[in-house]
């Protein structure tokens, strides 16, 4: 067993493992946090939903290298952006991110060498809108762990899937997936159909002291 599979244990979680080191905890969410947050995302207005991502490419291009020169860096090749999916983010309020936060701190806990991003984000996903494979750590080495939240799973398809290991899934809603960030984990997100938009929380786990 896994040492993160001993701390869900240990902490009371129901989860499955995927394989080797994908992970699906059931009911991470509580039922009364899903209406919190849907009632914040309908509160949200078109230009709430356009600036959070710019402001997190600012914010990591700031951490990594101490620069804002965004063109520049683009260039330079050191950064990326996902132009389609500039209008798919919305910043999160502290009190709604603040007690999910805690709750992942802990599961991570067994691990001193780590540590928690925090989660500050929820993104949407609509039809023709899919999101491409990719590896998470390509441009943020310290990266060291995907972790994932789903408000709802009501969307047609999205799946998302890990394109070197022949997996594809839809997480249940109010599950935290949980798998690493290298490039044996490459993932995407298929584009959901015409129906209800796909609502999920990202955030990351990272080594300390990496750049």
């Amino acid at each position: 067993m896994s040492n993160l599979s001993k701390q869900l244990t240990k902490l009371g979680y129901s989860f499955k493992k995927i394989e080797n080191s994908i992970f699906m905890i059931y009911d991470f969410l509580t039922d009364s946090q899903v209406e919190e947050l849907y009632s914040y995302i309908l509160s949200a207005s078109d230009e709430d939903w356009e600036t959070h991502y710019m402001e997190g490419v600012v914010g990591l291009a700031e951490r990594k290298y101490g620069r804002t020169d965004l063109e520049n860096l683009l260039k330079e090749g050191l950064i990326e952006i996902t132009h389609h999916w500039k209008d798919k983010n919305l910043g999160m309020p502290h009190e709604l991110s603040e007690p999910l936060a805690i709750k992942i701190k802990e599961i991570f806990s067994f691990d001193n060498t780590l540590k928690f991003d925090g989660v500050g984000t929820i993104q949407r996903q609509y039809s023709e809108s899919p999101l491409p494979a990719h590896v998470d750590n390509h441009t943020d080495p310290s990266i060291e762990y995907a972790v994932i939240m789903y408000i709802n799973d009501d969307y047609n398809d999205g799946e998302l899937y890990f394109s070197n290991l022949g997996i594809e899934l839809k997480p249940l809603a109010k599950s935290l997936m949980i798998f690493p960030s290298h490039e044996g984990y490459k993932h995407g997100v298929k584009s959901p159909a015409d129906g209800p938009v796909r609502y999920v929380m990202p955030s990351f786990v990272r080594k300390n002291n990496v750049s």
